[in-house]
Protein backbone atom coordinates (compact mmCIF):
# COMPACT_ATOMS: atom_id res chain seq x y z
CA UNK A 1 0.00 0.00 0.00
CA UNK A 2 2.77 2.86 0.69
CA UNK A 3 3.67 2.40 -2.87
CA UNK A 4 0.50 3.20 -3.97
CA UNK A 5 0.72 6.11 -1.58
CA UNK A 6 4.09 7.52 -2.91
CA UNK A 7 3.01 6.85 -6.50
CA UNK A 8 -0.28 9.05 -6.04
CA UNK A 9 1.52 11.75 -4.52
CA UNK A 10 4.32 12.24 -7.23
CA UNK A 11 1.18 12.28 -9.83
CA UNK A 12 -0.88 14.80 -8.12
CA UNK A 13 2.45 17.32 -8.05
CA UNK A 14 3.40 16.57 -11.33
CA UNK A 15 -0.22 17.55 -12.09
CA UNK A 16 0.30 20.66 -9.71
CA UNK A 17 3.24 21.70 -11.45
CA UNK A 18 2.05 21.48 -14.65
CA UNK A 19 -1.22 23.52 -13.44
CA UNK A 20 -3.83 21.64 -13.92
CA UNK A 21 -5.15 18.86 -11.19
CA UNK A 22 -7.74 17.16 -13.87
CA UNK A 23 -4.59 14.81 -15.02
CA UNK A 24 -4.83 13.48 -11.36
CA UNK A 25 -8.15 13.71 -10.12
CA UNK A 26 -8.54 10.09 -9.79
CA UNK A 27 -5.85 10.15 -7.11
CA UNK A 28 -8.22 12.63 -5.15
CA UNK A 29 -11.02 11.41 -2.96
CA UNK A 30 -14.38 13.56 -3.92
CA UNK A 31 -14.84 15.11 -0.35
CA UNK A 32 -11.17 15.29 0.08
CA UNK A 33 -9.61 17.82 3.03
CA UNK A 34 -6.85 19.63 1.91
CA UNK A 35 -4.79 21.36 5.05
CA UNK A 36 -2.81 24.24 4.59
CA UNK A 37 -0.54 25.80 7.10
CA UNK A 38 -1.97 28.76 7.62
CA UNK A 39 0.91 30.52 7.81
CA UNK A 40 0.61 31.80 3.57
CA UNK A 41 -1.58 35.03 3.69
CA UNK A 42 -4.70 34.46 1.86
CA UNK A 43 -5.18 30.99 2.42
CA UNK A 44 -8.13 29.07 4.13
CA UNK A 45 -6.40 26.64 6.59
CA UNK A 46 -8.87 23.86 4.96
CA UNK A 47 -10.04 23.55 1.37
CA UNK A 48 -12.70 20.55 0.87
CA UNK A 49 -13.97 18.72 -2.07
CA UNK A 50 -12.30 18.73 -5.54
CA UNK A 51 -13.72 22.25 -6.08
CA UNK A 52 -11.64 23.28 -2.91
CA UNK A 53 -8.87 21.86 -4.12
CA UNK A 54 -8.91 23.96 -7.11
CA UNK A 55 -9.46 26.76 -5.41
CA UNK A 56 -6.55 26.33 -3.53
CA UNK A 57 -4.66 25.32 -6.26
CA UNK A 58 -5.84 28.55 -8.17
CA UNK A 59 -5.32 30.67 -5.03
CA UNK A 60 -1.77 29.56 -5.18
CA UNK A 61 -0.72 29.86 -8.95
CA UNK A 62 -2.34 33.52 -8.34
CA UNK A 63 0.51 35.04 -6.09
CA UNK A 64 3.36 33.67 -8.17
CA UNK A 65 4.71 33.53 -11.57
CA UNK A 66 5.95 30.22 -11.46
CA UNK A 67 5.45 27.88 -8.38
CA UNK A 68 6.05 24.13 -8.06
CA UNK A 69 6.11 21.48 -5.26
CA UNK A 70 8.42 18.42 -4.88
CA UNK A 71 8.58 15.41 -2.75
CA UNK A 72 12.20 15.98 -0.58
CA UNK A 73 11.73 13.06 1.83
CA UNK A 74 9.49 10.70 3.15
CA UNK A 75 9.14 10.56 6.90
CA UNK A 76 7.18 7.66 7.55
CA UNK A 77 4.91 5.18 5.63
CA UNK A 78 1.93 3.50 7.88
CA UNK A 79 -1.10 1.77 6.45
CA UNK A 80 -3.17 4.45 5.30
CA UNK A 81 -1.28 7.13 5.13
CA UNK A 82 2.01 9.16 4.58
CA UNK A 83 4.08 11.80 6.08
CA UNK A 84 6.59 14.31 4.28
CA UNK A 85 8.90 16.88 3.54
CA UNK A 86 7.95 18.75 0.64
CA UNK A 87 10.29 21.83 -0.96
CA UNK A 88 8.00 24.35 -2.78
CA UNK A 89 9.73 26.91 -4.45
CA UNK A 90 8.18 30.02 -6.03
CA UNK A 91 9.15 33.11 -8.40
CA UNK A 92 6.45 36.14 -6.92
CA UNK A 93 4.46 37.44 -9.52
CA UNK A 94 4.68 41.35 -8.66
CA UNK A 95 8.21 41.08 -7.64
CA UNK A 96 10.08 38.64 -9.57
CA UNK A 97 11.67 36.93 -6.26
CA UNK A 98 12.50 34.10 -5.47
CA UNK A 99 11.46 31.69 -2.82
CA UNK A 100 12.01 28.33 -0.90
CA UNK A 101 9.92 26.67 1.92
CA UNK A 102 9.86 23.69 3.28
CA UNK A 103 6.35 22.14 4.35
CA UNK A 104 5.56 19.07 6.49
CA UNK A 105 2.57 17.07 5.01
CA UNK A 106 0.86 14.25 6.32
CA UNK A 107 -1.72 12.35 4.04
CA UNK A 108 -4.21 10.36 4.38
CA UNK A 109 -5.37 7.55 1.69
CA UNK A 110 -9.23 6.47 2.31
CA UNK A 111 -9.88 2.34 1.06
CA UNK A 112 -10.01 3.02 -2.57
CA UNK A 113 -6.52 4.22 -2.33
CA UNK A 114 -7.65 7.85 -2.43
CA UNK A 115 -5.89 10.97 -1.38
CA UNK A 116 -8.65 12.03 1.09
CA UNK A 117 -7.05 13.93 3.36
CA UNK A 118 -4.15 16.23 3.96
CA UNK A 119 -2.76 18.33 6.68
CA UNK A 120 0.75 20.51 6.80
CA UNK A 121 2.74 21.79 8.85
CA UNK A 122 5.83 23.91 9.06
CA UNK A 123 7.65 21.20 11.50
CA UNK A 124 8.43 17.70 10.62
CA UNK A 125 7.97 16.96 14.10
CA UNK A 126 4.18 18.34 14.52
CA UNK A 127 3.70 16.61 10.92
CA UNK A 128 4.91 13.23 12.79
CA UNK A 129 2.87 13.73 16.15
CA UNK A 130 -0.25 14.30 13.66
CA UNK A 131 0.57 10.95 12.11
Amino acid sequence: MPRQHLDALQQGYGAFNQGSLDQAKDTFADDIEWGTTGVWPGMQEVYRGLEGLQEWADTVRGEWESFEVSLSEVLRDEEDAIAVEELLRGRGRESGAEAEMRVYAVYWFDHEGRLSKRRAFTTAEDALAAL
